[in-house]
């Protein structure tokens, strides 16, 4: 069962959570949605979702971690949610106040991996450019194997803008 946090107009969840469903900034727009076009939507904060512990088996979430005011305090809730894999994407690097007034933290990748490494045992970060290589490979790995079978399912392009995407597990 996957959940997906901060779901927006375009969930790719079982269960679907956001926090706003009046126009807020997306993407560049402002943009609406309702709640009851979205498959098992939930309306509730990424720092205090009301799902018991390990109860989905993956948790995703898109673009969400830069605009939360405690992002550790989401990934534990991320990982308390969660019974064995958390996917995320987040912008690459840069804060750019005057175009995303919204974003209130960055990562680079070697960061955003340091700051997982704090709840999961297991961690692979890879940027938008290290994806298309390891896709265009061909090499064989549980990270490409899960991504490819993940953009496969919910039509999602990775490759659209410059981002960090992790792969995190709670075990083996």
């Amino acid at each position: 069962m996957i959940l997906d946090v901060g779901c927006g107009s375009k969930p790719k969840g079982d269960v679907n959570v956001d926090l706003f469903f009046a126009p807020t900034h997306r993407g560049g727009e402002h943009v609406a949605f309702n709640p009851k076009t979205i498959k098992n939507f939930v309306l509730a904060d990424a720092h205090y979702l009301p799902f018991r512990d390990e109860a989905f088996n993956i948790v995703y979430s898109s673009h969400l971690l830069e605009h939360c005011l405690h992002p550790f305090k989401v990934l534990q809730e991320f990982h308390r949610v969660s019974n064995s894999i958390v996917y995320l994407e987040i912008p690459y690097g840069e804060r750019c106040p005057d175009d995303c007034p919204y974003h209130l933290y960055s990562w680079t990748s070697k960061s955003f991996e340091h700051l997982l490494s704090k709840l999961f045992p297991y961690v692979q970060c890879y940027c938008t450019e290290r994806i298309a290589e390891k896709l265009r490979s061909g090499k064989k790995s549980l990270f490409g194997d899960l991504l490819l079978a993940f953009v496969r399912k919910t039509s999602h392009t990775l490759l659209r803008r410059k981002q960090i995407s992790a792969l995190c597990r709670k075990r083996k």
